[in-house]
């Protein structure tokens, strides 16, 4: 291989690797768009791009980040309450299906052309297919974990769908519409995030009617929580931890 074509052939898997991306993120905001869902934008190496002007969002999304380098796509239902179902899977699946069709669009190009070196090609999107599908969660969460948890169905599908009701709620700055149900899946999560989700619009609907008692009972719980983990933030600005914790 002279030179030229290892320039060539280094150029193309930087480019197929951008391709994958773009590819698979445009495959989530498409299926949102499909189902109603307004879509914020998609994060790509590095760049977020907006998509729907008109949507107005709390959390700010600052047009360049590192964190955007994996992918990212932020869409959620205009109305939860009355979202189906099977709009939040459908939207997961949609970027496995979108780097599917990758797989499969530069296999054909490579049996056609009969080249080698677009057949090695599909060595990275077949490896960004591989690491989407791991079941690896925290705040790095991959599509793979969040189908496995809906699908698996009982308490972790529960878990899954109040985790993007959260998520999203806090995006658009609103509170979501929780049942004592909910709360009680949220609170009794391992996950101290969920669980800070869980005690904080508890207290924060106390404080609205009122009820001093609960909302004593809510800010003990929380003082407890995030003394614990240090790495939350009070993303509810609840001003139930010190100044020092905020700054962690």
């Amino acid at each position: 291989m002279g030179s030229d074509q290892v320039i060539l052939f280094v150029g193309l898997i930087i480019t197929m690797a951008m391709v994958v991306i773009v590819v698979h993120e445009l495959g989530h905001a498409l299926a949102a768009k499909l189902c109603g869902w307004q879509c914020v934008g998609i994060g790509v190496m590095g760049l977020f791009i907006p998509w729907d002007k008109n949507v107005t969002v709390k959390t700010p999304f600052p047009r360049w980040s590192w964190t955007y380098f994996t992918g990212i796509s932020v869409a959620f239902p205009k109305d939860p309450g009355r979202d189906k179902k099977w709009h939040y899977p459908v939207y997961l699946f949609s970027g496995l299906v979108a780097s599917g069709a990758v797989i499969v669009t530069v296999a054909v190009v490579a049996w056609v052309l009969r080249n080698w070196m677009i057949a090695v090609l599909l060595i990275q999107p077949l490896v960004h297919l591989f690491f989407t599908l791991i079941p690896f969660g925290g705040s790095l969460a991959t599509d793979g974990s969040k189908l496995k948890n809906l699908f698996a169905g009982g308490r972790p599908a529960e878990l899954e769908r109040l985790r993007f009701l959260v998520e999203s709620s806090c995006i658009r700055g609103v509170i979501p519409s929780l049942s004592e149900e909910d709360f009680a899946v949220l609170t009794s999560s391992s996950q101290s995030q969920l669980n800070y989700f869980g005690y904080g619009y508890q207290l924060l609907a106390a404080r609205e009617l009122g009820d001093t008692t609960s909302a004593a009972e809510m800010e003990s719980a929380l003082t407890r929580l995030m003394a614990g983990h240090p790495h939350l933030i009070d993303a509810l600005k609840l001003d139930v931890q010190s100044t020092e914790l905020a700054q962690a």
